[in-house]
């Protein structure tokens, strides 16, 4: 406890997959530019729950940002299937065409 207390830390709260994928893959270049600098990371699938935690920063996914928010990035979707799919199905033309899509 009183190792935390003198070094800086930041809570960053955000989603599992955001967490996983982009934000653990850059903490180690992070940690080379501010070694003293404890990251707490705080995972939740909601919105409104990453909102209700004690966070210094939240990154979250929105279709319009708000006024106290600053766009990261834009998101990019596309689909993606296994091979043994594509010779099964053949490569999707539409979504209507598409046995997986529920739409």
């Amino acid at each position: 406890m009183q190792n935390a207390e003198r070094h800086p830390h930041i809570n960053v709260a955000t989603d599992f997959a955001f967490a996983a994928y982009w934000l653990l893959p850059r903490l180690p270049a992070f940690r080379e530019l501010h070694p003293d600098t404890e990251v707490r990371i705080i995972t939740s699938q909601g919105s409104h729950e990453v909102r209700s935690q004690d966070a210094d920063v939240a990154i979250r996914f929105a279709s319009q940002p708000s006024a106290d928010s600053i766009p990261l990035f834009a998101e990019e979707v596309f689909p993606i299937c296994s091979p043994g799919f594509l010779a099964k199905h053949g490569p999707i033309t539409s979504h209507k065409n598409s046995p997986a899509c529920h739409c």
